[in-house]
């Protein structure tokens, strides 16, 4: 028996879907030369957007990494100046941005991503034991950016941690690095100063914009004056001897800050450096008794200033 034929009409008495018939009609390989060339178009296509998109996930400085880097300076809050003398808020949202380098985008830039993306930082992070070590998420305020000593120092705040970064000045060697600490219970005192610099038995504090007296005394010694401290422009002091860990009892050195009456009618009180980001407010506690000593405040005033409110028995930090 010889194959079937195949033709171009349908045999008489035939369905033309009959299975044992072939049929090849020049519409139909013409229909299947143009699918195929149209898919083998969408597959190049493919691969050519794919490895664009390789090619500019990988390169630093281009993309969606690098437009997010140049962005980073326009979503940092900075306060008006006057502010704190203005508000019912006394904390750290009322300080404005100071420091000579404040209006240096690329250095803020730089402090933000640290925060922002520690993992792909090569800063050293350090974060204060209780403060929560999430990265920084929407916009910090910035508080402070400038020199200080052989260090470029920002100080950042996100409504409930201060940052503080510090970079090697210039061409001198050695990481960034930052600091964070908890700050969401901050008031007038505790938000009264923050550690810029420490180091050799010192340390330099930015105070805030409504101090306006700043000295320096002595726990162990309640009857001698304070000494008092110059303060910078920007709100820099100049270095105040700090507690040495490993020294004998010898000296206890205490900052002692008084508010502009701008905000709080003659007040002044205690603040104590133990390392932290921020010095720790000195409250005072009656000893028993009743008793006080000649030049300490009575029942209800400011007892810290007086030779009692010095005695370290008496105090307490927070």
């Amino acid at each position: 028996m010889g194959a079937p034929a195949l033709c171009d009409t349908a045999p008489p008495g035939h369905s033309e879907w009959d299975a044992c018939t072939v049929w090849a009609q020049p519409t139909d390989l013409l229909r299947r030369r143009t699918r195929t060339r149209l898919a083998g178009a969408a597959l190049l296509a493919g691969l050519v957007t794919g490895t664009v998109l390789v090619v500019a996930g990988t390169d630093p400085e281009s993309g969606p990494a690098r437009q997010a880097s140049v962005a980073v300076p326009q979503r940092v809050h900075r306060t008006a100046t006057d502010s704190w003398a203005d508000t019912s808020r006394v904390d750290f949202t009322a300080w404005p941005a100071r420091g000579e380098r404040a209006d240096d985008d690329e250095l803020v830039t730089r402090a933000v991503e640290a925060w922002a993306r520690p993992a792909r930082s090569s800063s050293k992070v350090s974060v204060a034991a209780g403060t929560p070590g999430d990265p920084l998420s929407g916009s910090p305020q910035l508080l402070y950016a400038g020199e200080m000593e052989a260090r470029t120092v920002v100080v950042l705040y996100d409504g409930r941690r201060l940052a503080r970064y510090a970079e090697p000045v210039g061409t001198r060697s050695g990481a960034p690095t930052l600091s964070v600490a908890r700050a969401d219970d901050a008031d007038v005192t505790t938000a009264a100063a923050v550690t810029v610099s420490a180091g050799g038995g010192s340390a330099r504090y930015l105070l805030a914009p409504w101090i306006a007296e700043a000295g320096s005394r002595d726990l162990l010694r309640p009857d001698d004056a304070a000494h008092r401290i110059g303060v910078s422009a920007h709100g820099v002091t100049g270095a105040v001897p700090t507690p040495r860990a490993s020294s004998s009892c010898e000296r206890r050195p205490v900052l002692q800050l008084r508010s502009s009456p701008r905000i709080v009618e003659d007040h002044s009180f205690l603040l104590a450096d133990l390392g932290g980001l921020s010095p720790v407010h000195l409250t005072y506690t009656p000893l028993p008794g009743g008793r006080r000593s000649p030049g300490t405040p009575a029942e209800g005033g400011d007892r810290q200033r007086g030779p009692d409110g010095l005695v370290p028995a008496g105090l307490s930090a927070r």
